[in-house]
């Protein structure tokens, strides 16, 4: 939560300067640490300045309150937006856990991304962004502006634009959206890039989970009908992927885990098909060949240069975090006759350890 918060106040120029301005990243000055007797050095100097391009570029604030002397990469497009407001959505199941530092931190959160999500709304749904000179401008090019794939009067982007109105309000006002699939995205799916599918999966979940938070039942209801189409559509890609080959593969698992995670819930096929990527997983995790990868502070570990990252194979690794989420989820189905976890089992596991 303080990582999805940092985006926004590293956009401050002082204390009484909050500009509501989402970055891509921040990169402070390097930091040297020592944590649990591990001496850690982080070097952010290709960073500070990176190389400017025509998506992106960097911006200098010497004064920032938090994190001081930082450069921010600017111009944050559409396509994190959804699993920004979706993963902020389905947080709040999480808020009566939480201790008072922690929900501080969740109303932090909540705040800033209402705020943020209000000033987008109200430039015509075009994300602001800084300029090189520190001026904050809208962003253009299409990345950052929600109304760019307009064609012939028909808008593909209409649940988008409802997750980031949800975001700030109870009232969908003229975003008419039906069941969040539009009448371009049904006829075309199959020619889309996966990275358009991804931005409308995030979206959509976002809206739906978003309008059940603001008592909206009969779009929620409409949404996840929607939703129920979406996850049909994605197994058949799943199981014959020439259906439509720009897909990845492994997103689809990781979608139908989120649907499932705000209401919808999974058919025994799709269950069955989660749980065959779940066992390829664990197989294939357990290959001593990435035994280093994975342990790389185990002092038998020669030194080297090692991926960030696990490696994701049968699902994106975090894919194991989402579907734990089916046990702390308000939205899950009460009347779910086929849950995705046996969640008191995996409770009590996790108590005894």
């Amino acid at each position: 939560m303080r990582g999805m918060s940092a985006w926004i106040l590293s956009s401050a120029k002082s204390k009484e300067d909050y500009p509501k301005i989402l970055s891509r990243a921040f990169y402070p000055k390097n930091i040297d640490s020592n944590e649990a007797g591990i001496s850690l050095h982080i070097d952010y100097s290709a960073n500070r300045p990176g190389q400017n391009t025509d998506a992106s570029g960097y911006v200098n604030i010497p004064n920032n309150p938090l994190f001081g002397d930082i450069w921010v990469k600017r111009n944050r497009s559409t396509d994190d937006i959804g699993h920004m407001l979706r993963a902020i959505s389905q947080v709040q199941s999480c808020r009566e856990a939480f201790d008072d530092e922690t929900r501080a931190d969740l109303n932090q959160l909540t705040s800033l991304y209402t705020d943020w999500a209000k000033s987008v709304d109200d430039n015509n749904f075009i994300i602001p962004s800084y300029d090189y000179n520190g001026n904050i401008e809208s962003i253009k090019k299409g990345i950052g502006d929600y109304n760019a794939y307009r064609v012939l009067g028909f808008d593909p982007t209409c649940v988008e634009k409802l997750a980031v109105r949800y975001m700030h309000t109870p009232e969908a006002k003229n975003l008419k959206c039906g069941n969040g699939i539009s009448f371009l995205e049904k006829m075309g799916s199959k020619y889309l890039q996966n990275d358009a599918i991804e931005i409308l999966r995030s979206h959509h979940v976002a809206a739906a989970a978003l309008a059940q938070l603001k008592s909206q039942d009969e779009d929620a209801q409409k949404l996840m009908e929607g939703l129920v189409n979406r996850m049909n559509r994605d197994f058949k890609v799943a199981n014959n992927p020439k259906i439509s080959p720009k897909y990845d593969l492994q997103d689809i698992p990781t979608f139908l885990i989120h649907a499932n995670n705000i209401g919808v819930p999974m058919t025994s096929d799709e269950i069955h098909y989660i749980y065959g990527r779940l066992n390829a997983a664990y197989t294939g995790l357990l290959d001593p060949a990435l035994y280093n990868r994975l342990h790389i502070f185990d002092p038998k570990v020669p030194d080297g240069v090692y991926p960030y990252d696990p490696p994701h194979i049968g699902f994106y690794f975090y894919t194991i975090g989402v579907m734990l989420g089916s046990c702390s989820s308000t939205f899950v189905n009460s009347n779910n006759e086929r849950p995705l976890l046996d969640c008191d089992r995996l409770k009590n596991g996790l108590l005894k350890n």
